[in-house]
């Protein structure tokens, strides 16, 4: 997991690694054995980096992290500082085809596909996604996955 979410955030230009900050990330307290769910895992968490890039607010912050839970699980998580999704909007933005913001979601492209491959991807290794998130305060979305 620790491999894959750093391949995600140094794969080029990217808002989180801009050119004139060459710095590498410093993962070395993400320490998870994640066997091989690889490819999963990268996709996971570059959806919803992905995600809060393009949702979060211009030039504002994407925070992301992850920890050793219960058992050797990993928790990772990717926090923006966006407009934040309406509570009644929070049990749907897993759907497939769902759209917060439908006039936004179209000027700035996509599918609306992303999260639903996340939640699919998480489940299809035992894990989980979450999001908490409040309108105007920005959202974080959680993955837990299994060790192993």
């Amino acid at each position: 997991a620790c491999r894959a979410i750093h391949d995600c955030y140094s794969a080029g230009p990217h808002p989180l690694n801009p050119p004139d900050n060459p710095e590498e990330p410093h993962w070395s307290n993400l320490s998870a054995t994640i066997g091989n769910q690889y490819l999963r895992t990268r996709r996971v968490f570059g959806n919803l980096l992905e995600n809060a890039v393009k949702y979060g607010r211009e030039n504002g912050t994407v925070t992301v992290g992850g920890r050793i839970i219960s058992d050797g699980n990993f928790e990772l998580f990717v926090q923006d500082d966006g407009p934040g999704i309406p509570a009644e909007s929070l049990e749907r933005v897993f759907e497939r085809f769902y759209r917060v913001d439908k006039a936004r979601s179209r000027e700035l492209g996509g599918t609306g596909l992303g999260l639903a491959i996340v939640k699919h991807l998480a489940q299809s290794f035992g894990g989980t996604v979450s999001v908490a998130s409040e309108a105007g305060q920005g959202s974080t979305f959680t993955v837990e996955l299994p060790a192993g």
